[in-house]
């Protein structure tokens, strides 16, 4: 599961960049304040790592029991906040809670609200690592 990191994080991307609403900025920049950028950026791209690894569960699980659907969803949430994707978190939370409230209708369209929001939110980060805007 090897993959090449980004070497520097880039902490000054203007106000109303794609990823404004999907990542929490504020948190990114304190984990590179804190942990040094070089760390910093690491731990975020290891963290991509592993919330892909958790959305490809999750797609390719969507029939799963409902508890099993409100466990991947609260492992994403968990995946998610480490690295600031709180747009993702709220999905995910949203989907386990569905889940766990046996809300079988609701689910299909929250399962692919955090598909697609997983999908975007790890690509606003990676084009954040690279340095991109």
């Amino acid at each position: 599961m090897s993959s090449t990191r980004p070497t520097s994080l880039v902490l000054d991307i203007p106000g109303e960049d794609l990823g404004a609403h999907l990542l929490d900025r504020a948190y990114i920049e304190e984990l590179a304040t804190h942990l040094g950028a070089e760390l910093a950026t690491e731990l975020l791209a290891d963290g991509m790592i592993a919330v892909s690894d958790r959305l490809a569960r999750l797609a390719a699980n969507q029939d799963a029991s409902l508890q099993e659907v409100a466990r991947m969803a609260h492992d994403l949430t968990g995946a998610g906040g480490q690295i600031g994707l709180h747009a993702l978190c709220a999905a995910a939370r949203r989907l386990e809670h569905l889940a766990l409230s046996q809300r079988v209708a609701e689910l299909p369209g929250a399962m692919g609200q955090v598909l697609s929001l997983g999908t975007a939110s790890i690509d606003a980060l990676g084009l954040r690592l690279a340095g991109d805007h």
